[in-house]
């Protein structure tokens, strides 16, 4: 699907993050809301570069490193880094209004 203004918030269209929720046009087919724009995502894994072989679901290094993985993109990215794929790395005490996390559970 292609981002647009009515899906999520990206590319400064809103000038701000919001609320969660405010896209339901863009809920993923499991109800998830939200996952593209608004900010990145802080995930578990650290920061490294990916390997030449390949990988499924890589976890990074296994000792702590300096930097962790954010993955997605926030409401001043492009629209073509508006997906689950990109990525980018900051210090795991970083913290401004583009970055964020998204709590998660297992049943």
């Amino acid at each position: 699907t292609t981002p647009s203004s009515t899906l999520c918030n990206y590319d400064d269209n809103i000038g701000a993050t919001t609320v969660v929720g405010s896209y339901p046009s863009g809920n993923s087919n499991l109800g998830l809301r939200d996952i593209a724009g608004n900010v990145s995502e802080f995930v578990w894994d650290w920061y490294a570069t990916y390997p030449s072989s390949t990988q499924t679901d890589p976890i990074g290094p296994t000792t702590a490193q300096s930097l962790r993985v954010a993955r997605g993109s926030c409401w001043v990215g492009e629209s073509l880094s508006i997906r689950c794929a990109a990525r980018s790395a900051n210090g795991p005490y970083y913290g401004d209004y583009f970055n964020g996390f998204r709590l998660a559970r297992t049943k």
